[in-house]
């Protein structure tokens, strides 16, 4: 079964936002906003309504006030603002919280500081941005690493071992991945540069041998290959 979206949508995100069991997506049409299809557990959807912004441009889902609900953040496609969408259960979201951002750039949401509340991981320019959560749909003033082209999406991995939470994202402008290795409390030791194939889109990392730590692997859109790192961390 293929469910084609409209012309238009570009971020995607699922998660189960109603609790019913079955998966259901959240995407963002830049022109039109941001929009919500209930899954029917059989690969197409049962119904679909707006969150009422007209611009969006990035998604990311997470519990961010520690309800049990996936809440949705989106940034706005044409001016740096933040929108949260607060899920109250079964589907049902508030009208959007907003924020000014430094940026409007692939976003992320994980805990980098170790407090069990999601954080905001932002770029924007050439910079990442970094706002720490404050367990109620609000965050932090962000903090802002610079140095980096063109970053995409920033990803969330331990990849030295230390339980402590790393960050890790493609340069499609510098052909590198960036890592920027955690210290545990949202703050985060210089970026380290690691070359890859031309312009890196997409990242992702994972274990590959019982032992190791997490490697990483690239999706380089100009060649149309990908590029494996291994992680070599005694």
């Amino acid at each position: 079964m293929i469910t084609r979206l409209p012309a238009g949508a570009g971020s995607v995100i699922a998660a189960d936002f109603n609790e019913d069991g079955k998966l259901d997506i959240a995407y963002a049409e830049s022109a039109a906003g941001a929009f919500v299809s209930l899954g029917n557990g059989a690969g197409g959807f049962t119904s679909h309504f707006s969150l009422g912004v007209p611009t969006v441009g990035q998604l990311a889902g997470a519990d961010l006030t520690g309800s049990g609900h996936v809440d949705i953040v989106g940034t706005d496609s044409s001016q740096n603002v933040l929108y949260v969408w607060i899920n109250r259960g079964h589907g049902a979201f508030d009208l959007p919280l907003t924020y000014e951002i430094p940026g409007r750039g692939p976003i992320s949401l994980a805990d980098v500081n170790g407090d069990g509340k999601p954080d905001l991981l932002l770029t924007g320019g050439s910079s990442l941005f970094v706002a720490l959560g404050n367990g109620d749909g609000t965050f932090l003033l962000a903090r802002g690493f610079g140095g980096f082209p063109t970053l995409s999406r920033p990803l969330v991995a331990d990849l030295n071992g230390d339980g402590k939470p790393d960050v890790y994202a493609p340069d499609a402008g510098g052909n590198a991945l960036f890592v920027l290795l955690g210290n545990g409390d949202g703050t985060f030791q210089p970026p380290i540069r690691f070359a890859t194939g031309a312009a890196p889109l997409g990242a992702a990392a994972a274990v590959l041998k019982p032992g190791q730590f997490a490697s990483a692997v690239t999706a380089d859109y100009a060649t149309g290959e990908v590029t494996l790192l291994i992680n070599t961390t005694p």
